[in-house]
């Protein structure tokens, strides 16, 4: 499965060998409110997770 991953990873924007690039990564899920989800009593709403940093880094 992994090599699968590096034969179809574009990064955009593209950046050079043995470089880096700092990132942040935040997961967001959001529900809008229907007439389905409050007939059957589902949560509607947003929630955010944490912010997180990371480096990529390329070589």
């Amino acid at each position: 499965m992994q090599s699968i991953l590096i034969i179809w990873w574009v990064s955009n924007p593209a950046f050079p060998k043995a470089d880096e690039m700092p990132i942040t990564l935040k997961a967001v899920y959001q529900v809008p409110p229907t007439r389905e989800a409050s007939e059957h009593k589902v949560w509607t709403g947003r929630v955010e997770s944490h912010s997180y940093h990371f480096t990529l880094r390329q070589w």
